[in-house]
Order: structure tokens, then sequence, then C-alpha cells
């Protein structure tokens, strides 16, 4: 991968979506899926800066490599190291050079066994700026968890970050969450779990009305990182202390000692959308009835996940944008559109994506696929954060994505 990468530059990049899927196919048999991150060439982190991948690891089953990249167009370099888990350095200091808008993923050397955080630091000089991400992978399918610096991706903002918790296909797994303190002094932060309560877990369909929150406080020496692991359900994390402390997430199923899943992104609750605001998803796929019964590979029923972060409720209009068949070669685009109340603090989980929001004709429209998914505050004093989770469904492989 070092070398590769695809920029896009324009007037008016605030109403362009753009998605990126890595799909892998080991020994020709299950495709994979994981989203890959954007990065925006404002934001990362100048000469001096540094930012912290919490989560990366190494083991008899797993992998984790790292790209670093170039966002400003200007030539630079940068400084890798890996922490174990009780913040000491472990495997070796790798430095490399950096192209202008030229990614560089010979970090991998810095993750050895025990390895459970990489800090990277940008010491070129000028204006350069860079940005990275680790990609863990699991040895028995390739699939891969991408682990990013939150604070660094979407322009160190100040606040609370949140992270949306999800269930899997077939119940089971887990979910793991990973917190680095990236500080030079010891920070604690403090981490409220939301999520469905058994008495009621689908009130009105899917909205989770009965909620149920646990309140964990984590303390963590300079560079140490804490796992703590929770079973996999609808709901979310919400984490409050210093900017300076990285979280990641992911969500895991092992079948036939296989394992495979997703990263769950982690937000600041910052970017989330007020009243006339608005998000689109470019891409998204939702299969029809009889190809999800058939579990056909490299295709996609999907969802969305609303999230409200103020506290106040919010009215939501999610349209859908897609293609379908208007006869025997002709084929017609339209627009369906559906309103959504979110409840303070709550998170909506609408399944059957395209069939909740086009209805019962949507049954004769087959597979939709690269559909335009836009998600519009249009009422209240709430601010949401969508997502959009994607399910394989030859394998239950999981795609989360946040863009």
């Amino acid at each position: 991968e070092s070398g590769s990468g695809l920029m896009l530059r324009g007037s008016s990049l605030g109403s362009l979506a753009a998605a990126a899927m890595r799909m892998v196919n080991p020994a020709g048999s299950d495709a994979f899926f994981s989203s890959i991150p954007v990065f925006r060439s404002d934001r990362g982190v100048g000469p001096g800066g540094r930012l912290v991948l919490s989560g990366v690891e190494h083991t008899g089953n797993s992998a984790s490599a790292i790209l670093v990249q170039e966002l400003s167009g200007l030539a630079g370099s940068a400084d890798m190291q890996g922490y174990d888990g009780n913040g000491s350095p472990i495997g070796p200091k790798v430095s490399i050079t950096m192209t202008p808008f030229v990614s560089r993923n010979d970090a991998a050397a810095t993750i050895v066994d025990g390895a459970r955080s990489v800090v990277i630091t940008n010491t070129g000089s000028g204006s350069s700026r860079i940005n990275a991400y680790a990609r863990v992978s699991d040895n028995s399918t390739s699939d891969a968890w991408v682990v990013i610096d939150p604070a660094v991706t979407y322009g160190s903002p100040a606040g609370d970050f949140v992270m949306p918790l999800i269930s899997t296909p077939t119940g089971g797994g887990r979910t793991d969450i990973y917190l680095t303190n990236g500080a030079t002094a010891s920070a604690t932060t403090t981490m409220n779990v939301v999520s469905a309560s058994n008495r009621r877990r689908s009130v009105r369909g899917t909205h989770l009305d009965q909620q149920t929150e646990a309140s964990q406080q984590v303390t963590m020496r300079s560079l140490e990182t804490k796992q703590t692991t929770v079973t996999p359900t609808n709901g979310y994390v919400r984490f409050s202390g210093p900017s300076a402390v990285s979280a990641s997430g992911r969500v895991t199923v092992t079948n036939g000692g296989k394992t495979f899943g997703s990263a769950l992104p982690v937000l600041p609750v910052s970017a989330a959308m007020s009243s006339g605001q608005s998000k689109r998803f470019a891409g998204v796929s939702d299969a029809s009835l009889r190809t999800i019964g058939a579990g056909t590979p490299a295709t996609f029923r999907s969802s969305i996940l609303l999230l409200e972060t103020a506290g106040q409720p919010a009215t939501v209009r999610v349209s859908l944008w897609y293609t379908f068949p208007a006869g025997a070669l002709v084929s017609a685009q339209t627009v369906s559109s559906k309103e959504f109340t979110v409840g303070a603090n709550q998170m909506l989980v609408v399944r059957d994506l395209s069939r909740t929001i086009i209805g019962a004709q949507r049954d004769s429209f087959g597979d939709l696929r690269d559909m335009q998914v836009d998600v519009e505050v249009i009422g209240g004093s709430g601010g949401v954060l969508p997502f959009i989770e994607s399910i394989e469904n030859a394998t239950g492989d999981l795609v989360m994505r946040p863009e």
C-alpha cells in the first residue's frame, strides 16, 4: 500500500460524500469487508505534534500494520514507537521520510508481540501535516479493524466522545474497548455505557426507550492502555475526560475458528448535527429478502443508527436516492424519505433500511446497490450522529461507517 491513495479536491467538499471499503477473499472463499478512513488535509498533526493509536496488537491470531499519510503536499518525516499495556516502550523506534501526499506503511515494524498502542510524532518542519491509522487483521480471515486517533482525525475537539455499540447478527461475540493515555501525566476517563434494557429491548419497533447505564472510571499512567470487554448490544459508550486519551473499539464474532467483525467508530459529540444540518452517505447497498435468504456473497443488508448527544430530542429526515428497474431495458432513479424522532440521549436503530423508508413496494425492486443516504436534522434542539451498519449476507461480517 505504500504510495497508494486517492485525493479528492474541490470547492464544495462539504456536500461531497466519500467512502472507502477493503475486501479480502482468503483462500478464495468467503469475502470479508472493512471500512477505510478518509482523512482531511486541514486536520492531522503538524511538526512536533503526535497522535496515539490505541488497541493495536500482534499475537498468534492477529497482526497490525500502520499507514501514515502526508496531508499538506510537503516533504516531511515521522517517528513511530510502540508501547505495551503498561506504557513502556516495546520494539524499535522507526523513523520514516514522507513524500508529499504519499502514504507510507513502513511503520509495521513497530508492532511487536505485546504492543497495545503506537505513538506517531511528526518530526518534519514548516507546514507539513500527517495523519495515520492502524489496521489490525485476524490471521484466520484477514478481516480488519481500523484504529485512528479520534481527536486528531476530527480536528482535536474539546468535550466528550461517543462510540456506538451494536449487537451481532447471530448473538454472542464480544465488544472490546481500548483507552490509551497520550498525556505525560496520569489521567482519568469516565465511561458511561448505555444499552437497551433487558426488560424491553425494543419499544415501538426499534427505539431504545428503556435503557440501562453503567458508569466506570478508568485511571491510566502516561501511555498506559486499558482494555474493557462488554457483551455486544445496541447502545453506546460516552467517554468523558482529557482529549489526550485516545479510544477505539471493535465488535467481533468467532465462528468455525474464524474471527470477523467491525471497528466501532469513536466521534466527538461536537461533530453531531443540529437543526438544519445534514450528512450524506454514499455507496450504501440493501439486498432483497431473496438475496438475504440465499446468503449471496458480497451483498449487504443495511441499517442506520441515529444517536442523540445533546440531551434534547430531535426530528430527523432520512432520504434514500436509489435506482430501480422500470422495465425490461429501463431503469429509473427516485428518492424516498421518512421522518424519525430521536429522544434525548437515545439511539434509534432503523433496521431493514430501504424497506422501512420506501415501504411495501420496496420488495419489487430487487437488490438496491450504491444508494445515497441523506440524513438531515429538521427539528428539535438535539444533536445527532448518524452511522450506517451493513452486514454481509454470506458470512455475517459487519461494517460500521461514520462518514
